[in-house]
Formats: C-alpha cells, sequence, structure tokens
C-alpha cells in the first residue's frame, strides 16, 4: 500500500499571470475549437491566456503536444543542474513570466488524458510527479473537460526499464496513476529488478488487455510492452492509446519529443522562450538532426508576452 504524501499546491493569481496575446491565427482557432469537446474557454484559462481549445484526433492517432521552456538561445537546462524548470525560475528579471509557464504547463496536464515522462526526466526531478498544482485547474478538468481522474496518468517511458529511477516519488503517491512503456527486455528487468507489482499488457491481438486496463484499480501499475528486444514501438504505442480512448497526450520528455517528431506525431508545440542564455549542449535533438532536405516546419498560431522578459507561443507542427 502506498503511503498517502500531501501533493504540493501553487496559488496561482490571475492579475500577476496575465499574459498580453500578440497574434492569434484566428483560422486555427476556429478549427481547433470545431474539432474540440468544449464551446468555451474555461474562465481562469480565458483570463490569463486567452483562447485555448484543444482538437480531437479523426485519426489512429491521438492529438499529441508538447510543452517546454527554452533560453533565448534555445537550451532547455543548464549543464550543472539539468532540471528543466530551472530555465523559468532562474529568470532574475521576470520571476511572475516563470510562474506564468509553469501555470500553462498545468493548463496542458489539464487537458491531457495521458502526460509521458521520460526516464531521464524522472531522474533529473526527483520530486516531479506530474501532478496539477492548481486546484482551479482540477475543477476545470472534472467540470468542464470531463475527465475522470484529479490528475492525468503518467505514462513512463524507457528503453530498456534500466534508467527507471524505481524508487522514485511517483511510484509512492497514489493520488497519481502510473504506467510504463517499455520493451520486451525491459519487462523482463523490471520483473527482475523491481519488487513493486505490476500488470504487463503485450498481447495486443488478444483483446483481454483491454479488460486488464477496465479491471485496473487506482494505483495500479500497469507497463505497456512494444517492439522488439530493448526498442519500444512509439507508433505501436499510440494507437494502443487512442484504442483505450486516451484523445489528449502531453509530451514532457524532451527526447522523447524528439524521437516523435522523426515519426510526424507531434501535432503541436507549447513552446517558451525565457530571456537568459545558458549556452552548452543541453538542446533538442543534439545527437540526431533533420537534414536541410528532410525537416519539419511549424506555424506559430499564438504568440503571447509577460512584461519583457517572457515569450510564449504555440505552434502547429508541419511534415
Amino acid at each position: 500500500m502506498s503511503e498517502k504524501l500531501d501533493l504540493p499546491k501553487v496559488d496561482f493569481d490571475i492579475d500577476s499571470l496575465k499574459l498580453d496575446v500578440l497574434f492569434e491565427n484566428e483560422d486555427y482557432l476556429k478549427e481547433s475549437k470545431r474539432d474540440s469537446l468544449v464551446n468555451n474557454t474555461p474562465s481562469k484559462i480565458d483570463k490569463i491566456y486567452g483562447n485555448l481549445f484543444m482538437p480531437l484526433s479523426n485519426g489512429d492517432f491521438p492529438h499529441v503536444y508538447s510543452s517546454f521552456v527554452y533560453s533565448l538561445d534555445g537550451k532547455i537546462g543548464f549543464p550543472d543542474l539539468p532540471e528543466g524548470p530551472l530555465v523559468s525560475s532562474k529568470n532574475e528579471l521576470d520571476p511572475e513570466g516563470g510562474k506564468a509557464d509553469f501555470w500553462l504547463l498545468n493548463v496542458l496536464r489539464t487537458y491531457a488524458d495521458i502526460v509521458i515522462r521520460g526516464a531521464k526526466t524522472l531522474e533529473a526531478e526527483e520530486e516531479g510527479t506530474g501532478h496539477i498544482f492548481d486546484d482551479d485547474l482540477i475543477d476545470i478538468r472534472k467540470s468542464k473537460l470531463k475527465k475522470r481522474n484529479d490528475h492525468p496518468i503518467n505514462l513512463i517511458v524507457s528503453l530498456d526499464g534500466t534508467d527507471i529511477p524505481l524508487n522514485h516519488k511517483v511510484f509512492q503517491v497514489p493520488e497519481i496513476t502510473v504506467w510504463i512503456n517499455t520493451s520486451p527486455n525491459g519487462v523482463k528487468y523490471l520483473k527482475k529488478n523491481w519488487e513493486k507489482e505490476f500488470t504487463v499488457l503485450h498481447d495486443f491481438e488478444n483483446k483481454q488487455w483491454k479488460q486488464k486496463i477496465k479491471n485496473a484499480k487506482k494505483g495500479d501499475i500497469l507497463v505497456i510492452c512494444t517492439g522488439k528486444e530493448n526498442n519500444t514501438d512509439a507508433i505501436h504505442l499510440l494507437k494502443i492509446l487512442k484504442e483505450i480512448g486516451m484523445e489528449q497526450i502531453s509530451v514532457e520528455s524532451p527526447s522523447y519529443t524528439w524521437h516523435l517528431m522523426k515519426n510526424n506525431l507531434v501535432d503541436e508545440m507549447f513552446i517558451n522562450y525565457s530571456s537568459l542564455y545558458i549556452g552548452g549542449e543541453m538542446t533538442f535533438g543534439l545527437n540526431d538532426p533533420f537534414t536541410s532536405e528532410d525537416h519539419p516546419h511549424a506555424k506559430i498560431v499564438k504568440l503571447a508576452m509577460h512584461n519583457s522578459a517572457f515569450l510564449y507561443t504555440r505552434q502547429k507542427m508541419l511534415y
């Protein structure tokens, strides 16, 4: 039985966080509203951020979006302290802008059925539980967005399981439902090295795997096995998630976001820019760049600012 731990909360004040919207693509807003489950942006979100509608996908995959904060030179962390949130919180010119960045991350968790987090992200953020820190957003999630759980499912992705910090706090908090996606060899590793009980889903031709999900209780850990040997299969994973009704997926792992982009599977990017410089090599796609002949584009569909030291963008990915 997991020990009950109090999840930290934050008071997010509307007046101090309110963003100045500089640009919106009206056509995209109309399209996303048309394809959304809700017809109105919830009040608090509208007052701080303005219009926000999350479209549903008509294809084989969920609607997938990622959220990150960059320095002005495109770095996602400090080499000496790689925790992603520091790029926001170390912006001494605009602390409230950094808080707005963190609040927007919470908004995207609010809309998500699942938050995908990487094993390296867990290692860098020992206290990170992928929960929603704003009680107002939890109320919005349940009353307006009709989500069943207070917080999105945390799905931890790992090629072979060996890099997952198995004693991480996220596995100790009963309020957070945690799933894992790993390879067949990763399942073997977890069975050998993890004392926690978990249910493996792997025979997806046999419809009994869906029954296992339906029978899972709050706090049960499900391990979704895809791929072969030490490699997982992101395409198969997203199809599985879509098939069980997971419509909105938020990805908070930089390396996994890049992997999904390589497979044309990221629909939107919410990229914020903190007005500081870092340097170094902590950036997206360092070891796996696109080429000049084959690369995706992004159309900016929303641009906002907090004071003069923080920029917020919503980008539609085009492949």
